[in-house]
């Protein structure tokens, strides 16, 4: 029946959530995705020209693939198709940067918020999330480079 629906009635974002949310908790959950990411894609494609498709919506629908199904790629295009919707707002590379961070990508993290602080200026979250990733990198560096065993004696 949905699926009728979904060719026969306009579906908005919300329409989309909603069928998500009924899969999810009916423990289908590849339907659940499939329906969440068509949610992200109609909050982004009715972005400014509905009142609940706002940035915040945009971030929370990346924020259910990441956290809820693990989908780091499909989280990674909606955050980053979210920034390019409002790249001043710092919430949007946070996230992301997280994402990407818990990718193990922290190098595509640090220049995801290099990029907007050459952009956007240094804000406190920027900067601390810079100074973390910048660290966490150093230090892995650091571990990878040291010996995995002493020395032999002679």
């Amino acid at each position: 029946l949905l699926r009728w629906a979904e060719r026969t009635i306009p579906m908005g974002w919300e329409g989309f959530y909603a069928a998500s949310e009924n899969y999810r908790e009916a423990g289908r959950h590849e339907l659940a995705l499939e329906f969440i990411v068509k949610a992200a894609d109609g909050l982004l494609s009715q972005y400014g020209d509905h009142p609940s498709a706002t940035y915040d919506n945009a971030l929370a629908l990346a924020s259910i693939l990441l956290n809820s199904y693990r989908d780091f790629d499909k989280a990674e295009s909606v955050y980053r198709r979210a920034i390019n919707l409002r790249p001043a707002s710092y919430a949007g590379v946070h996230e992301l940067a997280a994402t990407l961070q818990a990718d193990n990508r922290p190098a595509d993290a640090l220049q995801a918020v290099g990029d907007y602080i050459q952009a956007y200026g240094a804000n406190d979250s920027a900067q601390s999330d810079y100074d973390i990733l910048a660290n966490a990198i150093s230090r892995s560096e650091a571990a990878s480079e040291a010996p995995t065993e002493a020395p032999a004696e002679q």
